[in-house]
């Protein structure tokens, strides 16, 4: 039951215990104006026009193939930003993209780069880096429904073969996720390592297995997990696999898993673990419950019964300590099963112009594309985890229409899926001068 006790306060009864509720759904669940959103037609999926929010940007311009536009929200609650407009533009190459930084066109990067990249870019004249832990990851995901990796024997053997540590090191800066997929600095993140490579097992196993030839798609615009790909596929090579990587766009590989209800079509893919799992595990439930209402993410076509019981127990826990013993039992659970095996979660490093704007906060997890990036107050204090030593939602200082959420929207195929490549082009400061 949700009741306006006051003016100015709702009341939220539930109907048990949620620890993540303040995550899912009050941090990451947008304020829709009713006047808008109440009495559509049916089939209509959203009001017309552009969409309307509450945060401190009002999107005064869309188009599809090109980009977005930005206006600030003077009245906003938190204080007016201190950037007047921003321009979004899409732009599907990633080498065009750093080309585009130091030619002055753009003057930030809203997506991490990759080592071989910062270290290129990071000598440019005028551009700064900002690192820190991003909760995002890359992970393995299995198409359960076929041959081969329907046996999970096939895929208890691929994940022998890979080893973390050298996939990172070509993929890196990056953290190894052999405790699953939740990231190690996280306070839900399991005690002990789940991932083991093992090539003499694999090697066993895959040669009794005789596996058909292996296809793993990876995202063509996105330089980290590609370069993932490639190790994913010299591993199986290196066990005696038969295995070839597929470059494709986002939104094929988005049809190929199986996004917005087509038909998966995929054996292997390389994709992003979504940075939510690492501040509420209730998320996993999503990826790999078997209630497709409440499971609309789970894209290797996961089954199991004690995995659903045990993210019941997540999501109904009496207490942090009850919430952790099921978050534990429901990771090894995953690892025992391995619909996906998580890679690594990458270091996040962003490049900007620091004599256009230098007010960026890194905010762990999520990295510098943040709401707080712009808003009036002391942002060197921001650079931490909001919330102390138990990491929020990234949204969590408002539920708001903002930046982050459309730049997802515009760049990816299906947000949990695909990074895309865009760029911030003009950023103008109140004076409507270029800063």
């Amino acid at each position: 039951r949700v009741a306006a006790t006051d003016a100015m306060t709702i009341t939220f009864d539930l109907r048990r215990t949620s620890l993540g509720f303040d995550h899912q759904p009050l941090a990451d669940l947008p304020i829709l104006p009713r006047h808008l959103w109440q009495g559509l037609p049916a089939g209509q999926l959203a009001p017309s026009g552009l969409p309307v929010g509450s945060g401190p940007y009002r999107l005064v311009k869309a188009g599809a193939g090109t980009g977005y536009e930005f206006q600030a929200n003077k009245a906003y609650f938190k204080g007016r930003p201190r950037v007047d407009h921003i321009q979004v533009p899409i732009i599907h190459d990633e080498q065009r993209t750093y080309a585009a930084l130091q030619r002055r066109r753009l003057d930030m990067l809203p997506f991490s780069l990759p080592k071989q990249a910062a270290d290129e870019v990071g000598k440019s004249f005028g551009i700064n880096l900002r690192t820190g832990p991003d909760y995002s990851g890359t992970a393995l995901l299995f198409n359960l429904r076929r041959r081969p990796f329907n046996s999970p024997a096939a895929r208890e053997a691929v994940g022998h073969a890979l080893d973390l540590e050298r996939i990172l090191r070509n993929a890196g800066p990056a953290v190894a996720a052999d405790r699953g997929y939740i990231h190690p600095a996280s306070p839900w993140a399991a005690t002990t390592p789940l991932q083991r490579f093992d090539p003499q097992a694999a090697q066993s196993v895959l040669r009794r297995l005789r596996l058909p030839p292996i296809r793993v798609l990876a995202p063509g615009n996105d330089p980290v997990r590609l370069e993932a790909g490639r190790q994913v596929v010299l591993a199986l090579r290196r066990a005696g696999a038969t295995a070839n990587l597929a470059k494709v766009s986002p939104s094929r590989l988005g049809r190929a898993v199986g996004a917005n209800g087509s038909t998966p079509s995929f054996d292997a893919a390389i994709v992003s673990t979504p940075a939510l799992a690492s501040y509420d595990p209730d998320f996993l439930d999503q990826l790999f419950g078997s209630n497709s209402r409440t499971a609309p993410l789970n894209y290797a076509g996961y089954r199991n019964p004690e995995f659903d019981a045990l993210a019941g127990r997540v999501a109904g826990a009496p207490d942090e300590r009850a919430r952790r013993t099921a978050v534990q039992a429901e990771l090894r659970r995953l690892a025992d099963d391995l619909p996906a095996i998580p890679l690594f979660f990458s270091q996040g490093t962003f490049a900007y112009r620091p004599a256009i704007y230098d007010g960026w906060t890194f905010i762990k997890g999520s990295g510098i594309l943040d709401k707080r990036s712009f808003l009036p107050g002391d942002v060197s204090a921001q650079d931490q985890a909001p919330g102390g030593n138990e990491p929020k939602s990234p949204a969590s200082s408002s539920s708001a229409l903002d930046i982050a959420s459309l730049l997802s929207l515009a760049v990816l195929a299906v947000a949990v899926i695909v990074g895309g490549v865009a760029g911030f082009v003009v950023l103008r400061r109140r004076s409507g001068e270029r800063r």
